[in-house]
């Protein structure tokens, strides 16, 4: 059955007859605009409502931005796939080939900068002054001394042997 605004034009692309071809697309010519209005006004619905989607979402989709794409392909490809499932074939065909490599890229780029910000995020200790480097290590040098001189103590408390079971 041959759409009556498809006519045979006559124009041949790689062997193909491009009137036939484009005829073989529509399942039912009669209700062809029917179902063109009815997809356009759905789509439009679904494209409004998916947008406040994702404005809700917000900062939390990154690294979902390709896939959130693809499924507005997917559900623009059903609408397609209403007035001939032979086009959404082949645009899903098309869309996959070319958004896979997208979707991948995607991830791979949010993944880089989760880690970038994850290292910038990081708490990095600043050297402390010299001051209160020279005090830390005055203290812990007289630490050292104090434990020396309490184990001597003891020794000599105790006999010479305390403490050094205990080393």
């Amino acid at each position: 059955m041959r759409c009556p605004w498809v006519e045979y034009s006559g124009i041949w692309i790689g062997g193909v007859n491009m009137g036939d071809f484009l005829n073989g697309f529509v399942q039912d010519p009669q209700n062809f605009w029917t179902a063109i209005a009815s997809v356009v006004v759905a789509l439009a619905i679904f494209g409004w409502r998916y947008n406040k989607w994702m404005d809700d979402l917000g900062e939390d989709k990154d690294g979902y931005t390709a896939l959130l794409v693809a499924l507005g392909v997917v559900v623009t490809q059903l609408g397609v796939a209403v007035i001939s499932w032979r086009a959404a074939v082949l645009g899903v065909a098309l869309y996959f080939a070319d958004g896979l490599f997208m979707i991948f890229g995607d991830i791979r780029r949010s993944l880089t900068k989760r880690k970038k910000d994850a290292k910038k995020k990081a708490p990095r200790r600043k050297p402390l002054p010299y001051a209160a480097a020279g005090l830390i290590d005055d203290a812990l040098i007289a630490l050292s001394e104090a434990q020396r001189e309490m184990k001597a103590l003891l020794g000599v408390c105790f006999g010479e042997n305390y403490g050094r079971e205990n080393v």
